[in-house]
């Protein structure tokens, strides 16, 4: 009989210990199992990932169908104008409105493109709300420096020519340029939104390089419009660093304090 008994108080004494166990265990506090292996890095954000940034572009290409839905010669009549050297008379140029809402267009094109390639080089990690709101800022500078040269045209043809024609072709040679200038660039700020191989430093260089070329080219067109005698060429140069390479320089010393 004493047997029995101590074998039931010591199966008694187990049971409650089990108990308590369980009553002091519940399903958070029981440890997960380990796996091997090494704790990965996030997905970072990226450009091809974000909606507005497929929102830019595609608003920047519709700008180029409508110019060239507007006047589908424009692009055509500007390349071959521009390499004539026969032009110092009357405006190779239509002259009609769908042609000045073409026109119109591509510049927009051009000031939206430089806007946004410039907000994504020296803001490149921002947030969609602050992107727009800075991206307005950019666009506003590039506007005011289209607007400047076109009023600066204006004043060089009035205090230095007493006719307005060759000057008139001159400007509308520098905006269409400008407008092929965009145009050129728009594939690389494709492969900068959508290549991985594709990186900031590369696009600078890419900017730089049709930056350069353009202006060599403008130089080029410059000499055969106005070039008539040795003198001109000082004028010509003096033009090209006073009215050309400083308001770049100064257009992108703006970009730079945008914040």
């Amino acid at each position: 009989m004493a047997c029995v008994l101590n074998f039931f108080l010591l199966w008694l004494s187990s049971f409650c210990d089990r108990r308590l166990c369980w009553l002091q265990t519940d399903s958070v506090s029981i440890s997960q199992p380990q796996f091997p292996g090494h704790i990965g890095l996030p997905f970072s954000d990226s450009l091809h990932t974000e909606v507005w940034i497929f929102l830019f572009l595609a608003l920047l290409l519709l700008f180029v169908v409508l110019a060239v839905l507007f006047s589908s010669s424009s692009l055509l009549e500007f390349i071959t104008v521009f390499f004539n050297p026969e032009n110092r008379g009357a405006s190779p140029f239509s002259s009609t409105v769908l042609y000045s809402v073409s026109r119109f267009l591509f510049l927009v094109f051009f000031a939206g493109l430089m806007s946004l390639l410039a907000c994504l080089y020296f803001n490149p990690s921002d947030e969609a709300q602050i992107f727009c709101s800075r991206y307005l800022l950019y666009f506003v500078a590039t506007v005011l420096f289209l607007i400047i040269k076109w009023f600066l045209f204006n004043f060089i043809a009035f205090v230095f020519f007493n006719s307005t024609a060759t000057v008139k072709i001159a400007k509308e040679l520098y905006f269409n340029l400008l407008s092929l200038l965009g145009l050129f660039l728009y594939p690389f700020l494709l492969f900068y939104a959508y290549s991985s191989f594709f990186t900031r430093e590369m696009l600078l260089v890419v900017v730089i390089t049709l930056l350069v070329f353009a202006l060599i080219f403008w130089a080029f067109r410059l000499f055969q419009i106005f070039f008539s005698k040795v003198l001109d060429s000082f004028y010509i140069l003096l033009y090209l660093c006073t009215l050309e390479i400083l308001p770049l320089l100064l257009l992108f010393r703006v970009y730079q304090n945008i914040i």
